[in-house]
């Protein structure tokens, strides 16, 4: 009897021991879990912020296609109402040209040169201030056109003359080398031609 109790008791100090092992394991668990949801918090907070940006960065990129667009526009717009105001007359100068044509039709024949220099269109040399602007504007567009295009040209002009520096030197050094193999060349033949004579010589030499 004695020895039964001391194995339950053995037995329930094991079960004991496993439930405070099993305890500290789901604490353990449990704080990973958490780590885990804090870190998943984190990284959702970082995917919006991400998003924001990037709508942000998409609503900026169609402003500015917006903007390039209106500009292209507008330029246009200035372009074509820069030709028009050089062609199209006061509408003051029309009232008082059609005035002086009723007013020149009852004069004879002598008034003939009169009145065809009358029917002429007067042109307004004046300009309004949004016309100098769009002048000066256009100007300067040409001027900085013309400029780019001038650079241009003189940066491909350096570069063809840098070319062809290369080149000439090339063909400098190349005709160089020729010459002094063509020499070589000749040395070494002259050398071998009188080769039988220096033999002759020296065999004579050596008989006398």
């Amino acid at each position: 009897m004695s020895t039964e109790l001391d194995s339950l008791r053995q037995r329930i100090i094991e079960l004991e021991a496993e439930n405070a092992e099993v305890k500290a394991k789901y604490i353990k668990v449990m704080d990973e879990n958490a780590e885990v949801k804090a870190e998943n918090a984190k990284l959702r907070c970082a995917l919006e912020e991400h998003e924001a940006r990037f709508t942000r960065l998409e609503q900026r990129d169609k402003e500015k296609t917006n903007l390039i667009t209106k500009m292209d526009d507008d330029i246009k717009e200035i372009k074509q109402s820069s030709a028009n105001a050089s062609s199209v007359e006061n509408p003051n100068n029309v009232v008082r040209l059609g005035k002086l044509e009723k007013m020149a039709k009852p004069s004879n024949t002598s008034d003939s040169t009169f009145n065809s220099n009358v029917c002429k269109p007067i042109r307004t040399e004046t300009k309004s201030l949004e016309d100098k602007e769009t002048d000066d504007f256009l100007d300067e567009v040409h001027k900085k056109r013309v400029s780019d295009e001038i650079r241009q040209r003189n940066k491909e002009k350096k570069i063809q003359q840098t070319s062809l520096r290369n080149h000439d030197e090339n063909e400098s050094n190349t005709k160089t080398v020729n010459i002094v193999h063509d020499q070589e060349k000749i040395s070494l033949e002259d050398s071998v031609q009188k080769m039988p004579e220096r033999l002759n010589e020296d065999v004579s030499r050596i008989q006398a």
